[in-house]
């Protein structure tokens, strides 16, 4: 699941948000029974808000943060190709609609 790291702010703060509304946030999150979750993004920044979040004041167990994110994963020389990867198209859509909801809800 994609996560914005802007969901762990209050509005148009730098506060995170409180125990309830972090666990409200990481309720949407699917994790397999028995699985964790691994945070990552493209440099382990703000992956590590999202891990923050979900483990640190939600308290979801087993949340991991792939720091290298992707820089270190594909600078490996036999890295397995990611499996279910949003295209481009998907993914100019989500950052659309994130952009919509943040300029204007």
């Amino acid at each position: 699941m994609q996560l914005d790291f802007n969901q762990w702010f209050e509005p148009k703060t730098a506060l995170f948000v409180d125990k309830a509304k972090a666990q409200a946030i990481a309720a949407q999150i699917q994790v397999p029974s028995g699985q964790g979750a691994v945070a990552f993004c493209n440099t382990g920044h703000w992956a590590a808000t999202d891990w923050f979040g979900m483990s640190e004041v939600a308290g979801m167990p087993h949340v991991k943060l792939y720091a290298g994110s992707m820089v270190d994963w594909t600078q490996q020389p036999d890295y397995p190709a990611l499996q279910n990867a949003p295209g481009r198209g998907e993914q100019l859509m989500r950052a659309t609609q994130q952009w919509w909801q943040r300029k204007f809800n």
